[in-house]
């Protein structure tokens, strides 16, 4: 499994978590998860996603708006709301596995998935 296919497999996992909560889900794109392969901590990877939504237009807002680039997230990590925070734990949680299996020259299969 490559890096795009881990990042293309979190984006489902965070829409489904968030279409449970009824939270709409901005459609993938790669540049989001830029950087999420370095990142040590959930905190870190919280604060590369801001970064990368900021760069493309992405504001802050207390409702979220996908057509408006507007985000109730782009805060510190510290300020988001637990539900939020398991998200970046969830994601950190993949990559490591991800970067554990490639350290041991262990490829990730389909039947692990």
């Amino acid at each position: 499994m490559d890096k795009q296919t881990v990042t293309i497999l979190l984006h489902r996992i965070i829409k489904g978590y968030n279409d449970f909560y009824g939270e709409p889900t901005a459609d993938y794109n790669e540049a989001d998860y830029n950087g999420i392969f370095n990142c040590k901590s959930p905190k870190e990877s919280h604060e590369n996603w801001c970064r990368a939504r900021k760069e493309v237009g992405w504001v802050y807002g207390e409702i979220k708006d996908i057509e408006n680039k507007i985000h109730p997230c782009l805060v510190e990590y510290d300020k988001l709301p637990e539900r939020q925070k398991i998200k970046d734990i969830i994601a950190q949680t993949l990559i490591e596995y991800y970067k554990e299996q490639k350290s041991n020259n262990n490829e990730i299969s389909n039947k692990e998935i």
